[in-house]
């Protein structure tokens, strides 16, 4: 849907959207500005339809490692709520302490790598080693070599964050697009990240307050509002909101399959809210677990079938359980009594014959070679003539 490409004249970088497959744009590099275009390559349907699958599934492991990465920073935060409050001063000290013991190569003060010190070991006046790392630190005091590295990071943050901060562009614009490209379905609305269910809140002068599944609830209903209104999208073309809103606003029991989450057991909690927010299914984000919210899924997609919310209850068409304890019953008062499994004692019988197997088998038990009961059945089974040495 999106990806980075080179222009064809300067070979330099650009970021390409999808919306510039079909008009010509223009190098943005000061020594180039010249301007090209992309080649339009006619796919049938069938491919087009795997080329949507295959998006689809990779924006759902992006989803699901985002709501990893969001579990851990929570549970990491309640296990240490002050480890994102160190000050500065605590943090350089601990990576003074991080470089005496060798898990750094650089001075956290000067900059200078463990390989540029002379690699000496002294000792002090109590006898005690003194590493070359330490004793640097000791002697590491050069004002102007210090602010030099501040700078230095300074600028690298900066850099980091500009980099991440195009990373994050470029991501959104993904996301964005293949949602887009699979029909603006409402209910595939819990596979946009935070700052996109924002933006599409502001489109539609929505409140940007509250947690993920807020906003997709707040932008699936107001989506799904038979109510027309004319409004203006971020490409300042008009919109409506309704039947003919350009949104499909399809509910989860008349999806295609394919438009569904591959595997709901394999989703985190937080999506499985999300999935229900999208498609309007009332659910409890304080007590429902995730098999709760995934029942409450398979039972408003096959609502209306039969067949399939039997099979979902685990019932028959009479209203019995499909699967019961086969020594169990229940009487006309509701109790359940233990019943008597009919094959649960039975006889065999192995008859005595030559060794050529023209004997003839004897239905009395105290003729055969071998005779077992093994219960009181009236009418023994007897499994052919064998001899036995």
């Amino acid at each position: 849907m999106t990806a980075i490409h080179y222009c064809p004249h300067c070979n330099r970088p650009f970021d390409y959207d999808a919306s510039d497959y079909h008009r010509k744009i223009k190098c943005g590099h000061n020594t180039c500005n010249r301007t090209f275009g992309f080649y339009y390559f006619d796919v049938s349907e069938r491919r087009e339809r795997e080329v949507r699958k295959e998006a689809k599934q990779q924006q759902e492991q992006a989803a699901r490692k985002r709501a990893q990465r969001l579990r851990r920073a929570n549970r990491f935060n309640q296990r240490k709520p002050t480890a994102a409050l160190v000050d500065e001063k605590e943090k350089h000290s601990q990576q003074e302490k991080l470089f005496v013991k060798g898990l750094i190569d650089v001075c956290p003060r000067c900059g200078m790598h463990r390989s540029e010190m002379d690699n000496v070991t002294r000792r002090d006046s109590k006898g005690n080693v003194i590493g070359p790392a330490r004793y640097h630190l000791m002697k590491c005091n050069d004002e102007k070599k210090m602010q030099q590295y501040k700078l230095k990071l300074k600028r690298q943050e900066e850099m980091k964050k500009q980099q991440l901060s195009k990373e994050t562009a470029q991501e959104d614009a993904m996301i964005l697009n293949t949602w887009k490209n699979n029909g603006r379905q409402v209910g595939q609305l819990w596979m946009l990240n935070v700052r996109l269910l924002k933006s599409q809140c502001e489109i539609f002068n929505l409140p940007t307050g509250g947690t993920k599944n807020d906003l997709i609830t707040k932008l699936a209903k107001h989506l799904r509002s038979s109510k027309p209104l004319l409004l203006t999208n971020s490409t300042a073309q008009e919109v409506t909101v309704g039947e003919d809103s350009g949104f499909d606003t399809s509910g989860i029991g008349r999806v295609d399959d394919e438009d569904l989450p591959s595997n709901l057991n394999m989703m985190e909690t937080e999506e499985l809210m999300g999935v229900c927010a999208s498609y309007g299914i009332k659910f409890n984000p304080a007590k429902d677990r995730k098999v709760d919210l995934i029942a409450k899924l398979e039972k408003a997609r096959y609502k209306g079938n039969k067949e399939m919310t039997l099979m979902l209850e685990g019932k028959k068409r009479d209203g019995s359980l499909l699967l019961k304890d086969g020594n169990t019953d229940t009487d006309h008062s509701g109790r359940k009594r233990k019943v008597r499994d009919e094959d649960e004692e039975f006889v065999i019988e192995i008859g005595g014959g030559s060794s050529s197997g023209g004997g003839s088998s004897s239905n009395n038990n105290n003729n055969n070679p071998i005779s077992k009961k093994m219960g009181k059945k009236e009418n023994p089974i007897v499994l052919g003539d064998v001899d036995i040495d």
